[in-house]
């Protein structure tokens, strides 16, 4: 269960990160997830880029390459 916390402070960027470090991981994947549920817009223009994308992936898919493969060159 979790604690609730009241807080009203100003804080920078860099003090709440370092909050958040003091989190214990499964805290903080709690965190992220809480943050990254909310709805987030996709503007149109980057919706079209990642559709073409996918269409050209799939009308050649031989173009594609393997990340395993790609990543041992690294």
């Amino acid at each position: 269960m979790m604690e609730l916390v009241s807080a009203k402070l100003d804080l920078s960027l860099l003090q709440v990160v370092n909050l958040v470090k003091q989190l214990s991981p499964t805290e903080q994947l709690v965190l992220n997830e809480m943050i990254w549920e909310d709805q987030i817009e996709i503007h149109a223009e980057h919706q079209a880029i990642v559709t073409e994308r996918i269409e050209k992936s799939r009308s050649n898919p031989e173009r594609m390459l393997n990340w395993d493969k790609v990543s041992e060159t690294l």
